[in-house]
């Protein structure tokens, strides 16, 4: 990669982890011009390193204070900023390998089931699958290498699908607080977990900033059932998770989760294994997940 390209990159990188929004977008149309003056985004679709640095991930050969640098320059600046990627994505999911039993795994039966028909509803169980997919497929890397294209372009059209619902979501406000809810958790579960977008950027603390906005403004009478319950504590356990690093953060995760389970449990006569099967319809990484779980609702007690 050219020098010039190298360091444009690196300053798109930081500017957009250190909160300089103006200049990064100032940085990334310069990018766009260079692009342009090369045949288009188009051009890059056999240049896959290039590609990745503009719209997904690499990792540079540079060091500064002993850490490695992640570009990940439209999305995140995207992310940050609310709005789209400026950059149309290269390759598709029909360019990748994905066969159709993984797709058939995502389609979990209780997912439908647990949101009622509403604005935006259909574009959230989407998403939702298309999360459910990432972390199939992330599964099976190890037997087979060419997976991984396929979790980045899945990736790719998750970031934009949440996006998309985001903007919509400032227009209509027909869309419902649990929408909002589970939406924002999903970008925090995307960008935490699944690409390890680091936790003392600002783009990940502007993720966990619009989630506690959601959730705080969120309708009570919006979880007076058992699906929209479950949507709200798998928010929370989400938030616990990828905030256990984060002490502040954390605790407001923390209480409220702890809260919402004493409602839960004497709301609805559930057992702890059938939570689990409703929460497991969602996103669900038992190694992450089921250690909050327990630490709030013990293992071994059923009520």
């Amino acid at each position: 990669m050219p020098l010039f390209r190298t360091h444009l990159l690196i300053n798109l990188n930081f500017q957009t982890l250190s909160g300089s929004f103006d200049a990064a977008n100032t940085h990334l149309k310069g990018l766009m011009s260079l692009v342009e003056a090369r045949g288009g985004i188009k051009s890059l679709k056999d240049n896959f390193i290039m590609e990745r640095a503009i719209t997904w991930l690499v990792y540079l050969n540079h060091r500064l204070s002993s850490l490695l640098i992640y570009t990940r320059a439209d999305v995140i600046l995207a992310v940050s900023c609310g709005r789209l990627p400026l950059f149309p994505p290269i390759h598709d999911i029909k360019d990748v390998y994905l066969p159709d039993a993984l797709v058939t795994l995502s389609n979990h039966s209780h997912l439908a089931g647990i949101f009622q028909q509403g604005p935006r509803t259909r574009d959230l169980l989407y998403i939702l699958r298309l999360l459910r997919l990432i972390v199939i497929v992330r599964s099976e890397i190890g037997k087979t290498p060419e997976m991984q294209n396929t979790v980045r372009v899945l990736m790719l059209r998750a970031d934009r699908c949440i996006l998309q619902l985001l903007i919509m979501g400032a227009r209509d406000p027909a869309i419902s607080s649990l929408v909002r809810i589970a939406n924002s958790a999903s970008h925090v579960f995307l960008h935490r977990v699944l690409r390890n977008t680091p936790k003392n950027g600002l783009p990940f603390h502007i993720l966990l900033r619009r989630m506690r906005e959601n959730l705080e403004q969120g309708h009570e009478h919006e979880f007076c059932s058992v699906g929209s319950s479950i949507v709200l504590l798998w928010a929370l356990v989400v938030g616990v998770a990828a905030t256990y690093d984060l002490p502040e953060q954390n605790t407001w995760f923390v209480l409220r989760l702890r809260a919402e389970i004493v409602i839960f449990r004497q709301r609805y006569a559930m057992g702890r294994s059938q939570l689990e099967q409703r929460l497991n319809a969602f996103v669900w990484l038992e190694g992450m997940y089921l250690p909050v779980l327990n630490s709030f609702w013990g293992p071994d007690h059923n009520r």
